[in-house]
């Protein structure tokens, strides 16, 4: 589009885009990210979704010195406020698990029928606890009215004796009954890895 810059927070680009369901989308990005091979780059409050508040077009003239600080305000929107909480849990994980350290990285599920746009992976060496990621970038959804409602990820690796696994971005236990087989929402992301030994 005109006057693109490249350089919006990501909350200016969805809005530039049309995108409403923002909170969603940027879990989902923050997901991406902060498992995926490499060094992780955060663009100054786009942990909490803070917006340039003055014209990216017009910050490159000579005689424009860019001046956006960040809101810290916008942290009292409950919305920009879970979203900072989600990225924090991220980022202790990144930092935490040896299996995100490496580049070993196998896909266990492409799911493009029907349209969906579901990937799962998994990240770490066999001798590492697993991060599992499973990662929705569509509008379907799991349909949880059912009583049986699932998503199912083939080849989920197994749970050692006495392990269970947790759900990150809530921060929640996962009945063993229900380990890879949790349902699934439009644009949502869970990782998953295993309690501590």
């Amino acid at each position: 589009p005109d006057g693109d810059t490249g350089n919006d927070r990501m909350w200016n680009f969805l809005d530039r885009f049309g995108i409403q369901k923002k909170e969603e989308r940027m879990k989902l990005a923050f997901v991406c990210l902060l498992t995926a091979v490499g060094v992780p780059m955060i663009f100054a409050g786009d942990e909490f979704a803070d917006r340039m508040d003055f014209d990216p077009a017009g910050m490159w003239r000579d005689d424009a010195k860019q001046s956006d600080p960040l809101n810290l305000d916008r942290l009292e929107d409950p919305w920009r406020r879970r979203l900072f909480e989600y990225v924090g849990r991220l980022v202790r994980l990144r930092t935490g698990s040896d299996a995100l350290a490496v580049n070993d990285t196998e896909f266990l599920l492409f799911d493009l029928q029907a349209g969906r746009r579901v990937v799962a992976w998994k990240r770490g060496r066999p001798e590492q606890d697993p991060v599992v990621v499973v990662a929705n970038f569509s509008g379907f959804g799991t349909d949880v009215s059912q009583p049986d409602a699932e998503y199912r990820v083939p080849g989920w690796p197994a749970t050692p004796p006495g392990r269970s696994w947790r759900e990150v971005t809530q921060d929640r236990a996962v009945p063993e009954e229900w380990v890879g087989r949790e349902p699934i929402f439009p644009w949502e992301a869970q990782v998953y890895t295993l309690d501590p030994a």
